[in-house]
């Protein structure tokens, strides 16, 4: 600055020449606004302002090795960038001629838009898949799949991902200290489902303390070793609510600690974030997968009715699945529905949490003749009987994050009957299924009443291209992505 100031007295241009020193955005844009030309006689630099001036009509003298120069002339020629050598005669030259005849002149918008961020994160993202994606996607990738449970969602999957190069453990001790420090050398992630099986199934909540700090160290080890920390969530906390108060601790520390979390719904998204008053980051919405074709479906409706002995002709609706307290059968009971409407017969079939439930619901509702109770698990080659021989699906769920039996049932192209809830609205959102209020039995009873006088079959092939849409291929496909994406930050 001093050196400048010196050539400037010294050339007695005091009165032509102000060193304004840095500048504000609107300082800059005011300048421009208000300017005959830009002068940019830069060599070998980039020159974001020469572009600032063009988007105003400003003509710019610039030097020909400018990188913003060769920028532009690669998209399109035009008249306001005035190019020289650089040298200061040309320059000199270029002033004189524009002092003479001043001109603006407006850019195309199709110039001003290849130099948006928009289209700078477009290319990068171009640059980033064609050198670094790609190129991961075709290779192998080991991934430690922790817990695994006998679960129908894992196992698809799983068999998704290995088709995509991907190999799977799940056979491991997260606690053996020895071989922790050796599985950086191969697993690049890990990638955990549940979390309770780690700390909760203890006798005494002191044990179940000592094991949860245990298994948060191990998985910050693994983090410090580079293998990347990837959680699918599947509910708030642990349906049976065991140490709740360590469990939510646990779980948002998780939140915290994880590279990528995985979400089934938007919904999930939103009840996590206000339940554990944190911004969930680097997240990616992948539903549930549907399971058409992963049950037998051969059964005839009425072939299905025979073998569980209900009528051809009866109005019949099913409430399938893992029987627990959070899946509102009990409200159907303490509103006394299966009374109220003695002309549908109700299947309940499922195995209940625990023997306790099962007692209670053997008493409540065995001598009722429209009730057909089938209180044990179910075989994967049986579930069609249920799905083929009912008419509609009940889903009266109360507090949960996401829902199995809601993408099975409509795998099987049931109409469905269910609670309020954020998943269930967002998953059947523009549907014509039926939806009823927890706390507002009459609701329940207009929905029953509505389903039998409307389009079942229509309804039920409509749920049927949604659960088409949840393709297992995709789900994997998109799980392998953030596998990628996570690795790549």
């Amino acid at each position: 600055k001093e050196h400048l100031n010196q050539a400037i007295i010294k050339n007695e241009l005091e009165s032509n020449i102000i060193l304004t020193g840095n500048l504000s955005d609107t300082e800059i844009t005011w300048l421009l606004k208000n300017s005959n030309g830009l002068i940019y006689p830069a060599w070998v630099t980039y020159g974001l302002v020469v572009l600032e001036a063009l988007a105003e009509g400003l003509p710019v003298i610039t030097a020909d090795d400018t990188g913003i120069v060769n920028e532009i002339t690669k998209i399109e020629k035009i008249d306001n960038l005035i190019v020289t050598d650089g040298s200061p005669e040309k320059i000199r030259e270029k002033i004189i001629s524009l002092k003479k005849k001043p001109f603006k002149k407006e850019i195309s918008e199709n110039l001003i838009k290849q130099f948006t961020y928009t289209c700078a994160f477009e290319k990068i993202e171009t640059a980033l898949r064609k050198n670094f994606l790609l190129k991961a996607e075709e290779a192998e990738l080991n991934i430690l799949m922790l817990p695994k449970f006998e679960n129908p969602f894992q196992d698809i999957l799983i068999e998704g991902l290995e088709e995509k190069s991907c190999n799977i453990s799940v056979n491991f001790n997260l606690f053996q200290r020895k071989r922790l420090r050796q599985i950086s050398d191969t697993v690049k992630i890990l990638h955990l489902h549940w979390l309770d099986p780690f700390y909760l199934n203890l006798s005494s909540a002191i044990k179940a303390n000592i094991a949860s700090r245990s298994f948060l160290s191990k998985i910050k080890m693994l983090k410090s070793q580079g293998v990347k920390i990837i959680w699918t969530v599947h509910n708030t906390v642990n349906h049976l609510r065991k140490y709740e108060k360590l469990d939510r601790k646990v779980r948002k520390e998780v939140l915290n600690i994880a590279d990528g979390i995985i979400l089934m719904s938007n919904y999930a998204k939103a009840r996590l974030e206000e339940e554990y008053k944190t911004k969930i980051k680097n997240y990616r919405i992948i539903p549930l997968p549907n399971y058409i074709g992963n049950y037998p479906n051969t059964v005839s409706r009425n072939d299905a009715r025979r073998k569980l002995n209900l009528k051809e002709d009866a109005k019949v609706i099913l409430l399938f699945g893992l029987l627990r307290r959070y899946k509102g059968l009990g409200n159907l009971i303490e509103n006394r529905v299966f009374d109220k409407f003695p002309d549908i017969r109700w299947v309940i079939a499922g195995k209940p949490e625990n023997p306790e439930l099962k007692k209670e619901l053997e008493n409540e509702l065995h001598s009722k003749e429209n009730v057909s109770l089938f209180l044990d698990y179910i075989p994967d080659e049986d579930v069609q009987l249920y799905f083929n021989a009912a008419d509609i699906s009940i889903l009266p769920y109360t507090d949960f994050l996401t829902s199995s039996n809601l993408i099975l049932s409509l795998s099987f192209g049931h109409p469905v009957i269910c609670t309020e809830h954020g998943y269930f609205k967002e998953i059947l959102n523009g549907t014509k299924n039926f939806f009823f209020y927890r706390e507002k039995p009459e609701t329940l009873f207009k929905a029953l009443q509505n389903a039998f006088s409307s389009n079942l079959n229509e309804i039920g092939e409509s749920n049927r291209k949604i659960a088409v849409g949840f393709n297992p291929e995709r789900i994997a496909s998109e799980t392998k992505e953030f596998y990628l994406e996570v690795l790549s930050r």
